[in-house]
């Protein structure tokens, strides 16, 4: 599905940055090589903060006021963001939002940065979820309104006790 979508749309590059738990994609060559195991060899790939990080304001930020995001973003005047709609543990589901939230976050300090509550790392719950938000937020505020989203929601299950 991406492989057709990306086809129609010419000189489009697919983006993310490196993760911050431990995995291939931790690192930006692990994260090259796990990208062709995948077969995502089909358009550009830019994992943007493959040459480092910036910092974008969160304009009216409550918990934070910058978050660091991969270099490469700066790169770009729009985003298309395809999300696989999910749930995610920490996050309640993870949209559009935590893709462009977290997706675009660097590796080393940006997904630290919302994953945090001040103190404890990989801390959950409203105040992730508030976080994430506002990771969100710069990311907007930064394409100024250039951006479009494409949700799917596929092999969706529903947990039911259709016996009570």
């Amino acid at each position: 599905m991406v492989r057709a979508l990306q086809a129609r749309i010419p000189g489009s590059t697919i983006v993310e940055c490196n993760v911050l738990y431990p995995s291939p994609r931790q690192t930006t060559e692990g994260h090259r090589e796990t990208l062709r195991t995948n077969g995502w060899t089909f358009c550009p790939v830019d994992i943007m903060d493959a040459d480092g990080e910036v910092s974008l304001p969160i304009p009216g930020g409550r918990h934070l006021k910058e978050v660091a995001v991969g270099k490469n973003l700066l790169n770009y005047d729009s985003m298309l963001v395809l999300t696989h709609f999910k749930g995610h543990v920490m996050g309640g589901f993870g949209g559009s939002l935590k893709n462009i939230a977290i997706g675009c976050a660097s590796g080393k300090t940006g997904k630290a940065q919302l994953h945090s509550d001040g103190t404890n790392l990989w801390a959950g719950g409203p105040l992730f979820m508030e976080r994430m938000v506002e990771g969100g937020k710069a990311i907007t505020t930064h394409f100024k309104g250039h951006m479009a989203y494409i949700n799917v929601l596929r092999r969706m299950s529903v947990d039911c006790d259709c016996a009570g």
